[in-house]
């Protein structure tokens, strides 16, 4: 195995890729106690349709997360309780472009190791236990449709893509995952779980060479096809959608704002632009930044307001978003730091892009507001079309069942009272302005939420590192300016 050093962290990787396309890495750590490993394939949520053997297939929405579920399941029983049985613990999540399968372990690694292979290697499925999965899964979508981060970040996603695969909620809808059988989960993981097509990654107390004999004894040994991907069609660098409001029973206003970059190259660059985003977010508005204690003081966010950068195959997008009580102020804040000579917003906005200047960048933010019944006053005035959007879950810390709905869209005009969820327009439809300018700002924006005295207060946090605050005032969509 080839050892490459980090003398800088002291460090040691050992690399190798068998005859069979299989990429592993194992990081020798001598004398810890606990060993973990990591079996992934780079098959995800947005996945649907594909390529294999010269003919497309489109799958329904959610086969990823449900075949991560099935994947346990196995001729003799069930792979968790016998890694659990092992002194082993052990979970998966699916991503949008990844499905994950590890465990930790203090004693019997290799055990562990040769049942995390043998498991994910050969699917078992029987028709049976699908229809037995598809009500519990149904079940947890019909959970998570209440839940207003995920919805918010879906509809972040559909504002900032028109055409982009990401727009897919991540585990499907209880209708799309209706049509999935056990010759559907088969269909794709021969399509995918292939090992040219997956990684290993094991750190502990474990000798590398060990790793991968174990992984050629019980993997294939000739490299197989793997499906050819759609990321759909190519993607405008402008947003699908300017702004829209969506309103909810909640305690308080949330809201998120994104900015659409360019995607990325493949290799070690991916990685580096996807620190340097993580950077630039950081720059402009992270809670060192000298614009995060401006609107900190002012009242405009809370310590719950996050910022991070997602990268996705073909997508990239700056996020931020939190509670406020002036989302537009917050936005016009933002986009006026990122075009402020020598500010740290002007040199990580140009940072995270490419091919225009920060000065021509386009202003268009798309926004969802959502409320407790009530608390909204000056909407009937305005002109909206209802809209029950998708809710699928974001990134997210590895978790085991985490899944989302499909949508349903109707038109038709709303009073101020009315529950359903409700999408406008504010100022022109996309186009590329000057960021100088400040952005058109319609009249009832400003009037949509109360006075502090009536408005209620939230006092929800984020739980994990990649979860969002109870949000429903969502938004966004400027494309990243560009050096």
């Amino acid at each position: 195995m080839k050892r490459v050093q980090f003398p800088r962290l002291g460090e040691v990787c050992c690399e190798t890729v068998l005859d069979n396309g299989l990429k592993i890495q194992v990081v020798p750590r001598p004398g810890y106690l606990k060993s973990y490993a990591f079996f992934a394939t780079s098959y995800g949520g947005m996945n649907v349709r594909f390529r294999k053997d010269g003919v497309w297939q489109e799958t329904p929405a959610g086969v990823a997360h449900f075949l991560e579920h099935k994947m346990f399941d196995t001729k003799e029983g069930n792979a968790l309780q016998k890694l659990t049985a092992n002194g082993a613990s052990a979970n998966a999540f699916t991503a949008a472009a990844m499905t994950a399968y590890y465990f930790d372990c203090t004693e019997r690694f290799e055990e562990n190791l040769r049942t995390l292979l043998s498991f994910v290697s050969q699917g078992y499925f029987t028709q049976e236990s699908v229809d037995k999965e598809q009500g519990i899964i149904g079940q947890e979508i019909q959970m998570i449709e209440d839940d207003p981060t995920w919805r918010m970040y879906q509809n972040l996603q559909r504002a900032l893509y028109q055409n982009h695969p990401l727009r897919i909620p991540l585990a499907g809808s209880r209708e799309s995952i209706s049509h999935i059988t056990a010759k559907t989960l088969y269909q794709c993981h021969n399509a995918f779980y292939q090992p040219s097509n997956m990684a290993l990654c094991v750190i502990g107390d474990v000798e590398p060479e060990r790793v991968a004999q174990t992984a050629r004894l019980l993997l294939p040994e000739e490299r197989q096809e793997v499906a050819e991907k759609d990321w759909g069609e190519a993607e405008p660098e402008t947003p699908a959608e300017a702004e829209c409001m969506e309103e909810m029973a909640v305690s308080s206003t949330n809201f998120m704002l994104g900015f659409k970059c360019p995607p990325h190259p493949d290799g070690e660059e991916n990685l580096r632009l996807e620190l340097l985003g993580d950077l630039a977010g950081d720059l402009l508005i992270g809670e060192s930044s000298p614009l995060y204690a401006k609107l900190y003081h002012q009242g405009l966010i809370d310590k719950g307001f996050f910022v991070s950068y997602d990268n996705s195959p073909k997508a990239a997008f700056l996020a931020m978003g939190g509670e406020s009580k002036d989302p537009w102020t917050v936005r016009q804040a933002v986009l006026a730091e990122g075009v402020r000579p020598g500010s740290p917003g002007e040199a990580s906005l140009k940072s995270v892009a490419s091919g225009k200047r920060a000065e021509k960048a386009m202003v268009s933010c798309s926004l969802v507001f959502c409320s407790m019944m009530g608390a909204v006053t000056e909407l009937a005035t305005l002109s909206m079309s209802a809209t029950k959007k998708a809710m699928p879950p974001s990134m997210r810390p590895p978790c085991r069942r985490v899944p989302s709905t499909g949508s349903a869209t109707a038109s038709t005009s709303c009073p101020a009272s009315s529950s359903a969820m409700t999408s406008w327009m504010i100022g022109s439809a996309p186009a590329w302005t000057p960021m100088t300018a400040p952005a058109p700002t319609a009249p009832p924006a400003r009037t949509l939420w109360p006075s502090p005295a009536i408005r209620p207060t939230s006092t929800t946090t984020p739980t994990t590192q990649r979860s969002r605050p109870t949000q429903c005032l969502t938004a966004a969509s400027a494309r990243c300016p560009a050096p």
